[in-house]
């Protein structure tokens, strides 16, 4: 995780302090200031050149070519707000004809086949979350098991960059059946939080819907939106 932590410290650092074509700090410079090895550093700053966020010239360095999306932030701080301890069991996956529902949200045809994904969350080897999500087979042609023991942004960072996507999130209360309370180890009935997400990419085409249900007082997430101003 910690290659995730420092791409949105820098992510926040670009969108703070530098404008486009702003010549960044050097390798080491930020590797000093970021507290990290410079092996991590250009992961992270490789990521960024592949995402069109920045640029490298030989032997001048990297520049800011466009800002990070508010999208960007929202996956990163998702998922390391908690703690960097992340595990994740798989309860179900299979490939299936998205139900009629999930379709219209995905804006995709009913006959369009998914990964249908339902994942136990781990923090601190406590189980803390149950997610259920839908990935389009025409997105993730090539999702294997191995993929889905990752978080969602991390899937989606290996098939599509960040830069073209944008996301919709959505919490609403729910009531925790058997099956969830038995998962989290908690109470039936117990009043718990639902984070529905939706990811599209720029033509409007759904490329995931997960459903994530969890116990308030457990979960502590931060979301940081950012928006440039073009005016």
């Amino acid at each position: 995780m910690k290659v995730d932590l420092v791409y949105k410290k820098l992510c926040d650092l670009i969108n703070r302090q530098y404008a486009i074509g702003d010549r960044l700090p050097t390798e080491n410079a930020l590797s000093l200031q970021f507290n990290v090895a410079r092996s991590t550093l250009r992961k992270v700053i490789k990521q960024l050149i592949e995402q069109d966020i920045v640029i490298s010239y030989q032997g001048k360095g990297c520049f800011v070519k466009n800002k990070p999306s508010p999208t960007t932030n929202l996956f990163i701080e998702a998922y390391t707000a908690n703690n960097d301890n992340i595990t994740i069991k798989i309860l179900h996956y299979q490939l299936v004809t998205i139900p009629a529902t999930i379709a219209h949200k995905l804006n995709l045809s009913i006959n369009d086949r998914a990964y249908y994904v339902q994942r136990l969350v781990y923090f601190d080897n406590q189980p803390q979350q149950i997610q259920e999500s839908f990935l389009p087979v025409k997105f993730f042609p090539e999702l294997c098991y191995d993929d889905v023991l990752h978080p969602t942004f991390e899937i989606i960072k290996k098939y599509i960059s960040l830069a073209d996507i944008n996301s919709y999130l959505y919490f609403t209360p729910c009531i925790a059946d058997s099956i969830t309370a038995n998962a989290l180890n908690i109470d039936k009935g117990k009043l718990l939080q639902q984070q529905i997400l939706l990811v599209t990419n720029k033509q409007g085409l759904g490329i995931n819907y997960s459903i994530t249900s969890y116990c308030c007082e457990k979960n502590n997430h931060h979301f940081t939106l950012r928006f440039n101003d073009e005016s």
